[in-house]
């Protein structure tokens, strides 16, 4: 249906370097969801994630699931810029 793939070691903040959802299970909550556990254990107040600057999918997801753009990488292999995205977690296991 779904995987997601996060580091807790980048800069010592949560960091989601992978969400796949399979077709048929696209815009129904389950990225939502993966989100969602990865808040709940993450033991930082910051969460990081990023897609290419030209994927508008991922980029209305991250804006529907709270995240703020905060900046590009550039001169990346693929030929486009990555676009960071930030959400400052509120509750759970962080203060």
């Amino acid at each position: 249906m779904g995987c997601l793939a996060y580091t807790t070691d980048w800069f010592n903040c949560t960091f989601v370097s992978l969400v796949v959802v399979e077709p048929d299970h696209r815009r129904k909550g389950v990225a939502r969801e993966l989100y969602r556990a990865v808040e709940a254990e993450s033991a930082s107040p910051r969460l990081f994630s990023s897609t290419e600057e030209t994927n508008a999918a991922s980029i209305r997801m991250h804006s529907a699931l709270g995240f703020t753009a905060s900046g590009y990488v550039d001169n990346l292999p693929q030929g486009c810029r990555e676009l960071l995205f930030y959400k400052r977690l509120d509750g759970g296991r962080h203060a």
